[in-house]
């Protein structure tokens, strides 16, 4: 398939995952997030950091853009 994207550095994250980030030291949160799937190790902090700057609410996202980018801490897999 033309559209597939090719995995260069495969990593198997299935699971339920608890998410610790924030934003400079402004701002503290957490998130469970669960993924299905083999993702690439050289990006999957951007893509897990987009999914959860996607899953905000506006309010949310407006404070993100104005303070600076989420960091992600901590990723622990819980389930």
């Amino acid at each position: 398939m033309a559209d597939e994207i090719e995995i260069k550095n495969p990593i198997d994250m299935t699971g339920v995952w608890f998410v610790y980030l924030g934003v400079g030291d402004a701002i503290e949160c957490s998130r469970i997030v669960t993924l299905n799937g083999v993702y690439d190790k050289d990006t999957i902090i951007a893509d897990m950091t987009k999914a959860v700057y996607d899953s905000l609410n506006d309010d949310a996202k407006k404070y993100v853009d104005e303070q600076g980018q989420l960091c992600i801490r901590n990723l622990t897999r819980i389930g």
